[in-house]
C-alpha cells in the first residue's frame, strides 16, 4: 500500500521499493541549511515531519551519551534517531507541538503521532489505494486518490462546538488523529493509541505564595522554551492579560522584539485594545507594529478566509489579518497567548459556577430525585462532575439553537453532542472539582478542536509557525491541578495569573472587561456590502440542503444580533465550502 504526505508541496522524495511517497514543503525555523531538509533519512527511515521539539538540545544529549552523531542541528534529525532508539516511548520526552510520520519502506511499518494538546494537524484517510496524510485536507483531496464528500454528522456537530468534533472531520472518510495519540505498525493495522491525557483527579498542595512564584517561573520558562530559533520570533499582543504578559516576558529574554496588535476603524468597531497593547509596549523594548482593519479589507479576504480554513464557521478569524500583517514584515514565528482562559477559568460561566456551586453540592444527595432534564439536567451534571454534560450545558450551545439545519435528506437523524463528545472522549468522572471537569472539556474541545485548528491553518497559510507558551507542557500541567481557589475567587477568574501579571503590566490591562481575539461580526455584516453575504446563502439555498424556513429568518432578522450574524457567517461560509472543496475539488485553488 502506499503512504503519501503533503502539505504544500514543494518536494518529493521517491522512496525504495516504490512502496510509498513522502512530500513535504518546509518552514525552515532551526537549521536553515540543506541538513535541514526533509523528508530525512536514517537507516532506512524516512521522516516528514511538522512542528518544534522545545527541549529537542536535551534529547540530543541524551542520544549523543548513548553513542548517536548528529549531521544537522535539527530538531527532526533528533525526532528520527530517537524513535530508533525509545520506539514510542519517545513521545514522552518530547516537549513541544509536533506532527510526524517516520516510515520504514522494506518492512512497511508506520509510526505517526501528534503533541499532546494538538497544535499541529494530522489529517489521515485510507482508501483502496492506501494509507494518505497531510497537514491540511486540500492535500488530500489534490492527490486525486481521494474524492471530497460532506460528512453532515460532523458538520452538524461542528455547529455546537465551533468546529468539527475530533477525531472527526467535515468531510466523509477523512479522520483527524487526536492529540495525544499515536498510530504504529503496518497500514492495514493502524488504529489510534493513546499515549497522554491531562492529570484528572490531581490536585497540587501548595500555598498562595508558592502557587504565584511557580507559575511566575513556569510562564518565564515556557516563553523562554517558545523563542528558540534561527530566525526572529514575533509576539501578537491583542491587549488583554494573556498576550501582553507573554509579551512582556519575551521582551525580557529578546530585547526589541516585535509585536503585532489589530485594530478596527471607527465604523466596524469602537471596542479596540490598541491603547492597553500600546501602554505595555512603551514600557519595555518592544517595536510595536499596529494593523487597522476596515470593512474593505474584511469583504475582500471573506472568501480567502473560508478557503484556508477547509470548514465552515459561524465567525470571522483575526488571523487572517494578522498572518497577512505579519508576513508583510517577512516573520516567521509568532507567539500567541492562547490558553489561561481554558486552564485558569476565564470565562464568565464559570464565575457564575463557583457562585453558585455550594448550593449544587447541598442538592446532590436529592439528585435521585429529580428528573434527568431541563435544569434538573443540569444539577445532575455539577453533581456528578462529568465534563461533557458541563461542556455542552454550560457553555457550547447550537450555534442554531434547537432548529434543524440539515434537512432529512442529507442528516436524517440529527446527531445528540452530549453522546458525541462520551463516544469520542473517555468518561472521566474523577475530577478533582468541577472546575477542573470543565478546563478538561474545553482543552480536548474548544483548543483541541477550533483554535488550534484555526490558528494553525491561518498562520501556515503564509508562511508563518504560531507557538504557544502558555500551552507548554509544564504550563498545562501545573495549571490543570492546580486548586480552584487559586483560578476564581471573589466573582473573579484567572486570579493567579493577574497576581503575576501586576508586576509586568499596566493595571488598566488586568481590569479591563475581557473582550477576546475576534474581529466585529455584527458590523461586518450590517454594513452596506452585507449584500454579497446574502448572495452566497440565496445560493446554498438552491441547493436543498439546508432547512428553507431557517435560511429565510437568517436572511430577514440576522443582522440584528451577534448571533444572528454569526449564523449568516456560517451559512455563507458553508456555500464557499461546498463551492471549493466538493463542487471543484480544489480544483481552482
Amino acid at each position: 500500500m502506499n503512504v503519501v504526505e503533503g502539505t504544500n508541496i514543494a518536494s518529493v522524495a521517491q522512496l525504495p521499493h516504490t512502496m510509498g511517497i513522502l512530500a513535504h514543503a518546509r518552514l525552515s525555523i532551526l537549521d536553515l541549511s540543506p541538513a535541514g531538509h526533509q523528508p530525512m533519512q536514517y537507516k532506512g527511515h524516512w521522516i516528514s515531519y511538522n512542528g518544534e521539539i522545545y527541549n529537542f538540545l536535551e534529547v540530543r544529549a541524551e542520544l549523543e551519551s548513548l553513542g548517536h552523531q548528529f549531521h544537522s542541528k535539527t530538531d527532526t534529525e533528533v525526532l528520527l534517531k530517537g524513535y530508533l532508539t525509545w520506539g514510542n516511548k519517545v513521545l514522552d520526552k518530547l516537549k513541544g507541538m509536533f506532527a510526524f510520520v517516520i516510515y520504514h519502506p522494506e518492512s512497511g511499518h508506520v509510526f505517526c503521532a501528534r503533541d499532546r494538546i494538538g497544535m499541529k494537524p494530522f489529517y489521515y484517510v485510507k482508501t483502496d489505494r492506501g494509507f494518505l496524510f497531510a497537514s491540511n485536507v486540500k492535500s488530500l483531496i489534490l492527490s486525486q486518490l481521494y474524492k471530497a464528500s460532506p460528512n453532515w454528522e460532523g458538520l452538524h456537530l461542528g455547529l455546537s462546538f465551533e468546529g468539527v468534533l475530533r477525531p472527526m472531520t467535515a468531510f466523509q472518510n477523512v479522520w483527524m488523529l487526536s492529540p495525544g495519540y499515536y498510530m504504529e505498525g503496518p497500514v492495514s493495522k493502524l488504529k489510534p493509541v493513546q499515549y497522554w491525557d491531562f492529570p484528572v483527579g490531581e490536585t497540587l498542595d501548595i500555598s498562595a505564595s508558592e502557587a504565584k512564584e511557580r507559575l511566575e517561573e513556569i510562564i518565564c520558562e515556557s516563553v523562554k522554551a517558545t523563542l528558540i530559533s534561527d530566525v526572529e520570533v514575533a509576539t501578537l499582543m491583542s491587549g488583554g492579560i494573556d498576550s501582553t504578559l507573554m509579551s512582556a516576558v519575551a521582551s525580557k529574554l529578546s530585547p526589541k522584539i516585535q509585536a503585532f496588535t489589530l485594530s478596527f476603524d471607527s465604523t466596524l468597531s469602537a471596542k479596540n485594545e490598541v491603547q492597553l497593547a500600546s501602554d505595555v509596549a512603551q514600557r519595555y523594548p518592544i517595536k510595536h507594529h499596529i494593523k487597522e482593519v476596515n470593512e474593505q479589507d474584511l469583504f475582500e479576504s471573506f472568501e480567502e478566509m473560508a478557503k484556508v480554513s477547509e470548514e465552515p464557521v459561524g465567525n470571522l478569524e483575526p488571523h487572517f489579518p494578522i498572518a497577512q500583517m505579519i508576513a508583510q514584515h517577512k516573520l516567521k514565528v509568532l507567539l500567541n497567548g492562547l490558553g489561561p482562559d481554558e486552564l485558569l477559568l476565564g470565562y464568565g460561566f464559570a464565575v457564575k459556577l463557583a457562585k453558585y456551586w455550594p448550593f449544587i453540592k447541598w442538592l446532590a444527595p436529592l439528585q435521585s430525585l429529580m428528573p434527568n432534564k431541563g435544569i434538573f439536567r443540569k444539577v445532575h451534571s455539577l453533581a456528578t462532575r462529568n465534563p461533557f454534560a458541563l461542556y455542552c450545558d454550560l457553555f457550547s450551545p447550537n450555534l442554531f439553537g434547537k432548529n434543524r439545519v440539515f434537512n432529512t435528506n442529507v442528516l436524517p437523524k440529527i446527531p445528540n453532542s452530549y453522546e458525541a463528545m462520551t463516544a469520542h472522549f473517555p468518561d472521566y468522572t474523577q475530577f478533582a472539582d468541577p472546575y477542573q471537569a470543565i478546563s478538561y472539556a474545553h482543552m480536548k474541545v474548544y483548543i483541541g478542536t477550533h483554535h488550534n485548528h484555526t490558528a494553525d491553518q491561518f498562520l501556515m497559510q503564509f508562511g508563518i509557525e504560531g507557538r504557544f507558551p502558555y500551552l507548554y507542557e509544564s504550563f498545562v500541567d501545573f495549571c490543570f491541578r492546580l486548586p480552584a481557589k487559586y483560578k476564581i475567587a471573589n466573582g473573579v477568574g484567572k486570579v493567579l495569573i493577574r497576581d503575576v501579571a501586576s508586576g509586568y503590566i499596566p493595571k488598566a490591562c488586568i481590569t479591563s472587561r475581557k473582550q477576546g481575539f475576534h474581529l466585529p461580526e455584527l458590523e461586518f455584516v450590517s454594513s452596506k456590502s452585507r449584500h454579497k453575504l446574502y448572495e452566497k446563502i440565496k445560493a446554498l439555498q438552491k441547493r436543498d440542503i439546508v432547512n428553507p424556513d431557517l435560511i429565510a429568518d437568517v436572511l430577514e432578522k440576522g443582522h440584528r444580533s451577534i448571533t444572528g450574524a454569526r449564523q449568516i457567517l456560517y451559512l455563507a461560509n458553508l456555500e464557499l465550502w461546498h463551492a471549493v472543496f466538493i463542487d471543484s475539488q480544489c480544483r481552482d485553488l
